[in-house]
């Protein structure tokens, strides 16, 4: 009996409210948090795709002539869809 009167506090229409607007403070962090992460994400991949572009045109030839370091080279670039070995020539 001694324990349960130290359970006081703990249910009711107060506590329950208070639930939801604790709630609502995690579901508005949460979406700050995904907001700056997907935007830290864009700039990654931006990044990375200069890069990539960067290292192709530094490292063009042996990336033409050696068959394992093109295949290596592209797999890494192809998830981003970048296509850093495309002609310089243009079509016009």
């Amino acid at each position: 009996y001694y324990r349960m009167a130290h359970r006081r506090g703990r249910a009711g229409i107060g506590r329950m409210n208070a639930g939801a607007g604790a709630k609502l403070k995690y579901t508005k962090k949460a979406e700050e948090i995904k907001e700056v992460s997907l935007q830290s994400a864009v700039s990654t991949v931006k990044q990375l795709e200069v890069k990539l572009t960067e290292f192709a045109k530094t490292h063009h030839k042996a990336i033409q002539q050696d068959p394992a370091f093109r295949h290596k080279f592209l797999s890494m670039c192809a998830p981003l869809g970048v296509d850093p070995l495309t002609s310089k020539k243009s079509f016009w």
